[in-house]
């Protein structure tokens, strides 16, 4: 979704994790995504000007397989990190202690790493992000 002229909804986290210190990152898409890949394309890849040092962004997409189950694109957030769980186990992944699980659809401003400090000093094996809202 474009917001403020050159800008998509997902800059708002792919912001937060780079002021945050967090270099690696995936990017899970639902269908009709052509346009959000080439914008992560263009936007955090190589040449950019935006650095990851030893990180990366990759951008993994929903897909379909075979058969009346195959049909269905993820049922929600969990879903897609649920069919994605295999990145958990990944290589590139040994040395991550923590995983964020974040909205590409929200505007807000956070350091992600100040929220996994304390998540590390409470001892808990999940904490969630949210804020009070209004009733209107």
């Amino acid at each position: 979704v474009p917001i403020g002229g050159a800008y998509r909804l997902i800059d708002v986290p792919m912001s937060n994790c780079i002021n945050s210190g967090i270099n690696k990152v995936y990017i899970l898409t639902q269908f009709n995504s052509a346009s959000l890949n080439r914008h992560i394309a263009r936007a955090y890849n190589s040449g950019t000007g935006v650095t990851f040092g030893d990180g990366y962004v990759e951008v993994l997409a929903a897909t379909q397989t075979p058969g009346e189950q195959g049909k269905k694109w993820f049922q929600g957030t969990a879903d897609a990190v649920r069919q994605f769980h295999w990145l958990f186990e990944d290589p590139r992944s040994k040395d991550i202690e923590d995983v964020l699980i974040l909205s590409g659809d929200h505007l807000y401003r956070m350091d992600y790493m100040d929220f996994v400090k304390n998540h590390r000093e409470s001892g808990a094996d999940i904490t969630l992000s949210c804020l009070p809202m209004d009733d209107r």
